[in-house]
């Protein structure tokens, strides 16, 4: 449905460009901001239309989608190798490479949903 809904709205922008175009597209891609895919494609489409701060945040989202995918690949890769180890010490590097790997991807991810959390907080002073 999405695709579609980008091919209705480029063909919209090369016929009849304006305000109540670019709120379209605006209300469209903020009630589809959570889902994963596709945001390269928005933002493409929020550029061609000059609503620049849109495919700012578009690309921005792309790229996290792209980083959480080839996290979880690093990730089933280590747990193939996990299936053929003996040795302990393999294993708790293994172990701790999945850990690191684990708590990038959910930086990464509050990072895109919410920064807030990760901003240094003020110190209480005496």
């Amino acid at each position: 449905m999405t695709t579609s809904l980008l091919s209705t709205f480029r063909d919209r922008l090369r016929r009849e460009a304006g305000p109540r175009l670019w709120q379209e597209i605006e209300r469209a891609a903020n009630e589809r901001l959570e889902r994963r895919g596709e945001h390269a494609e928005w933002a493409l489409l929020a550029e061609e239309a000059g609503l620049f701060n849109l495919a700012f945040r578009e690309f921005q989202l792309a790229l996290r989608d792209e980083e959480l995918a080839s996290t979880l690949g690093r990730l089933r890769l280590l747990l193939e190798q996990l299936q053929e180890v003996n040795d302990l010490e393999r294993v708790r590097g293994l172990e701790g490479m999945a850990a690191a790997l684990y708590f990038r991807a959910i930086r990464q991810a509050v990072a895109h949903t919410q920064p807030d959390l990760l901003r240094p907080q003020p110190t209480p002073t005496a």
